[in-house]
């Protein structure tokens, strides 16, 4: 492919080849990932009858799902294999979505971003959250309004809570309409400061009492119960990140690095999707001392990392024009 090509934004057939083919990648991709974290925690739920009660509407719709089409397919299909074929169907069609319209506005290089084997790991690993920030970015890709803020909030209750952060701050980021770069330089460092305050407050506070078990409240706990009793057995506790809450550097690192690049390329973002990208970072400084906070990073990959990195080649395509 030319490099001409590359910089291309308006080839209808091109840009369809290129969202089937994605499709296909996610698709095999997830159908050849071991069945671990997520991906292995939902599939047993679900072919036991227990996705429904624990994970709500979409719980329901895949556990009657593959009801439905294993009574349709009897032997054909093994449980084991159909139910990774629905999972891996919606994770794939939810960002082959996601990338046609990326595409429409970005140049072609942008999809690279998404085919790393990083992000189509996350894809695999924690496919409600991939799923439920495909749909939150395909709402959002033309700009905000009452009636997308309000689906939104519909789609993290009933895929994946953990998005909501994320939508209040984009939201409110995008009400306020601030144009001066000097206010998110002063989020940037409001989301220092706060990380610390978070990091002491979850540690020496009984503030978690303030968050509801449904909002993932045992997360903020868990520094909590650490620091009373230091001689904890951490092997009941399971694959929690950061059990102690201790403030992880590279987590606000990326963060802060993150917020002033948005920052700096502002004027460049397409639409008003520099409050979906310079939220996402954001929540990765202010939420770094937080357990489990590490997978934020994966919704920056995912929302803000083809919209930078096609504003950075572009910017140094002029650059070099000019020399």
């Amino acid at each position: 492919m030319s490099v001409s090509l590359l910089f291309k934004k308006k080839n209808e057939n091109l840009n369809l080849f290129i969202t089937f083919l994605f499709f296909g990648i996610v698709y095999l991709f997830y159908l050849n990932y071991p069945p671990v974290s997520s991906k292995g925690y939902v599939m047993v739920r679900a072919m036991d009858g227990r996705l429904s009660s624990e994970y709500g509407l979409w719980g329901f719709f895949n556990e009657y799902s593959f009801k439905y089409l294993s009574y349709i397919f009897g032997n054909l299909v093994n449980d084991f294999l159909l139910m990774q074929l629905i999972l891996g169907f919606q994770v794939a069609l939810v960002w082959s979505l996601c990338v046609y319209q990326i595409l429409k506005k970005l140049n072609y290089y942008t999809i690279i971003v998404l085919c790393h084997p990083f992000i189509l790991g996350f894809f695999a690993l924690c496919i409600r959250d991939s799923i439920s920030i495909g749909l939150i970015l395909l709402l959002f890709l033309k700009g905000f309004n009452k009636i997308k803020i309000f689906l939104s909030i519909i789609i993290s209750f009933a895929i994946h809570k953990g998005i909501l952060p994320l939508i209040f701050l984009a939201s409110l980021f995008s009400k306020l309409n601030i144009e001066s770069k000097k206010f998110y330089l002063f989020c940037t460092l409001f989301s220092v400061f706060s990380t610390f305050s978070i990091n002491y407050l979850l540690r020496h506070t009984d503030i978690h009492e303030l968050v509801p078990d449904f909002l993932y409240g045992n997360i903020f706990y868990y520094p909590r119960i650490a620091f009373l009793k230091s001689n904890l057995d951490l092997t009941a506790v399971g694959l929690v990140n950061n059990f102690y809450g201790n403030i992880n550097l590279k987590l606000l690192f990326f963060g802060v690095l993150g917020q002033l690049s948005c920052t700096y390329f502002k004027n460049n973002f397409h639409y008003k999707i520099f409050y979906l990208a310079f939220s996402t970072f954001f929540i990765c400084s202010f939420f770094s001392s937080v357990p489990n906070a590490n997978r934020f990073v994966y919704h920056s990959f995912l929302i803000s990392f083809p919209f930078l990195f096609d504003i950075f080649l572009l910017k140094m395509k002029n650059f070099i024009k000019n020399i």
